[in-house]
Formats: C-alpha cells, structure tokens, sequence
C-alpha cells in the first residue's frame, strides 16, 4: 500500500469522497485482477450480499 487515509478535499465530482487508498502492483495484469484474488473475494463476503448497500465507491487501475 503506497498511501491510505482520509481525503482532505475532494476536487472534481458531485459527491465529497472520505477515504482513499493507493495500491502498487508489480504489474498490470496483478492490478487488473485483483478483484478475484481469493483473499479479496473472502474480504467482500463481509458485506453482504449487495456490497452497495454498504459501501460506495470507485476502483480504477492507472498504468505507468
């Protein structure tokens, strides 16, 4: 994990964001699947059936 923590100010977008994590992969391929990694899906089981109902949020993978 690069950096985690709340967002001090939200910048662009209709909703103020509250929290933020930045993740490194060794590569894109890793970063690209991630959401299926079985400790990831373990983690999601936590919240429920429709994680939406407890969490919003936006995951994006970013290559350089």
């Amino acid at each position: 994990m690069i950096v985690i923590g709340p967002v001090a100010k939200t910048q662009i977008g209709p909703v103020d964001m509250q929290f933020a994590a930045g993740v490194e992969f060794e590569t894109f391929e890793k970063a690209m699947s991630f959401k299926t990694h079985p400790d990831y899906v373990d983690a999601l089981k936590e919240l429920g059936p429709d994680e939406t109902k407890v969490v919003k949020r936006t995951s994006c993978v970013v290559s350089g």
